[in-house]
């Protein structure tokens, strides 16, 4: 798997942007402590690298150089106090970046005041400024070569052209400036494609547990859920009917004429009535109801919401209109009825369970069928039906 199939080459940005928003948004914990930590010791190395300054630095300059530290450390200290605000999570690579930038900035202030001997003593400052920004603050690479970039330029600009320093001594502080953004920015980039591609993989990964747990979950011809699924949206819809009082009903859909289909036209005529069957009960019931597929040519419908008896008459009135349309097959003809018992079992009651509610839904649908079929009856006599008014 090559690097610049999911990222960018130089950004590092993910091709695609819902994976992007996914990584940033994963990522942005462990951004806030990395960050706040960063620059706090930061911060503290900056205030010790001030120790310098009494050795170096001229005495009338030492109240102008602790004025310019203490300027420089606010913006840092500014940062510091965004990273525990709403904002950061919205833009925080980029201010992470400036950090480094506003101190290279107090550092550039005190060579331009002082002698140009300073220069001998503070590069090593910003060689770590440098490597501070790539590999500890927390800032992407892409942003963090960008300020590196831009304080090499600024650098080069003010202390060559404007300031004077010789060539030579330039030439020897470049050197040093760029192997450091060579070195930093080598282990940013490895570092942060390294991350980007461990998420990707367990993105990946998860997508397929995913995957196969849906699998595991549904009937694979039909793509309905299937019986375990069934009793965990059965046992969802009972807990609600019983906390809302709001009641539902269960519906067990048997195929009257199924057999014949598969002994006459082939089992692959069959399967495609079967999947007919599933599109019709999930066109006829709402988005928040269930169509499962409990096995052969059993169906189970869990219908949320009751209001009452009528709405029961109705909706088992509509999944056998459904199914009574004819079947096209396209080169194995067309079917003309696939007639279906129902049998169903309205909920909460006491008692009640997911397998009971199946089961008395189960026997309702043989009473039908042992009827001649193609028909609907409840699976609890009159008296225990739970009350559907209430809803």
């Amino acid at each position: 798997m090559s690097l610049s199939s999911h990222l960018h080459p130089i950004s590092l940005s993910f091709r695609d942007p819902a994976l992007e928003a996914r990584y940033l948004a994963n990522s942005l914990p462990a951004l806030r402590r990395h960050s706040r930590l960063a620059i706090l010791v930061g911060l503290v190395l900056y205030e010790l690298s001030s120790l310098l300054d009494s050795w170096y630095a001229p005495d009338a300059l030492l109240g102008t150089v602790t004025l310019l530290r203490w300027m420089a450390m606010g913006p840092a200290i500014l940062t510091l106090l965004y990273t525990f605000t709403p904002a950061f999570e919205r833009c925080n690579s980029i201010p992470l970046a400036l950090v480094g930038a506003y101190a290279a900035a107090g550092i550039f202030a005190l060579l331009w005041l002082g002698p140009e001997t300073l220069a001998i003593y503070y590069n090593a400052a910003l060689v770590l400024v440098i490597l501070f920004t790539y590999t500890f603050v927390g800032a992407r690479f892409i942003h963090a070569l960008g300020i590196n970039l831009l304080l090499i330029i600024l650098y080069n600009l003010i202390f060559l052209g404007l300031h004077g320093y010789p060539p030579r001594l330039m030439l020897t502080h470049d050197f040093f400036i760029l192997c450091a953004n060579v070195i930093g920015g080598f282990d940013c980039y490895l570092s942060e494609a390294q991350r980007r591609m461990l998420f990707f993989r367990e993105q990946e990964l998860d997508q397929e547990r995913r995957h196969h747990l849906e699998r595991s979950l549904h009937d694979r011809l039909t793509g309905l859920p299937n019986r375990e699924l069934l009793h965990d949206r059965l046992e969802q819809a009972l807990n609600r009917a019983e906390r809302y009082a709001q009641a539902g009903v269960g519906i067990f859909i048997d195929l009257d004429n199924f057999k014949p289909i598969n002994d006459s036209r082939g089992h692959e005529a069959g399967d495609r009535v079967l999947q007919t069957v599933a599109r019709r009960l999930r066109a006829v019931v709402r988005d928040s109801d269930t169509v499962a597929r409990l096995g052969g040519d059993e169906f189970f419908v869990v219908a949320n919401q009751v209001t009452d008896q009528a709405a029961i008459d109705a909706l088992t009135q509509a999944l056998i209109d459904a199914l009574a349309q004819p079947v096209d097959l396209s080169d194995a003809g067309q079917i003309p009825v696939v007639q279906a018992s129902l049998g169903y079992c309205a909920f909460p009651f006491p008692g009640a369970t997911p397998g009971d509610i199946i089961r008395r839904a189960d026997q309702a649908m043989y009473a039908v069928k042992r009827a001649g079929g193609g028909g609907a009856a409840a699976g609890l006599p009159a008296n225990e039906i739970p009350s559907l008014s209430a809803a």
